[in-house]
């Protein structure tokens, strides 16, 4: 029997095998495609956290900013002096009592379980210095000492609660020396 013969046949179980093999094929390149597409959209939706420190003469300021696509799920932040000096806020490492006529005008105690949106931003400190008030001169030079040695650390995850990268950022901008006159 020849091939020709065989076919004449046996046809429909050689379309039905054909068939068979299509749908196997589609099978295959759409799970392919939907394993490629989630990646795609989970890397499109990553969070990117970044620290923003500020040391002006009349202000300190320290934001944190949500850089990436996708909303950032903060799980812990932790700020370290060093290996053994460990707090949860930068405000707990600072003077709680500041001179009269200066104040925190932002100060951050939330350290974990918060949401930060794409593009947010956010004030972990701030404090306005009037520079013709020696007392709050003094003041900001020792809370410059204490920030200088600093260390934040940020632990989050993203939407699909993939942990990513643990960021962290060295407050020692506040020990530059270029600024004084």
């Amino acid at each position: 029997m020849s091939i020709v013969q065989f076919l004449a046949n046996h046809w429909e179980a050689v379309v039905a095998i054909c068939a068979l093999a299509v749908s196997i094929v589609a099978v295959t390149i759409s799970s392919l495609n939907l394993r490629i597409q989630r990646t795609h959209n989970q890397k499109s939706l990553t969070p990117i956290i970044f620290i923003e420190p500020y040391d002006y003469e009349n202000c300190i300021l320290i934001k944190i900013r949500n850089e990436g696509l996708g909303p950032a799920i903060v799980k812990k932040i932790r700020v370290q002096k060093n290996d053994y000096e460990v707090k949860p806020s930068i405000f707990n490492w600072l003077p709680s009592r500041l001179p009269e006529n200066m104040n925190y005008k932002e100060y951050w105690t939330r350290s974990m379980d918060f949401v930060l949106r794409p593009g947010s931003l956010d004030h972990m400190l701030e404090i306005q210095i009037d520079t013709d008030d020696s007392s709050q001169i003094k003041e900001r030079e020792i809370i410059r000492g204490i920030l200088m040695e600093l260390t934040i650390y940020v632990e989050y995850v993203d939407i699909y609660d993939n942990p990513m990268p643990t960021y962290s950022r060295s407050l020692s901008l506040f020990g530059r020396r270029d600024h004084e006159n």
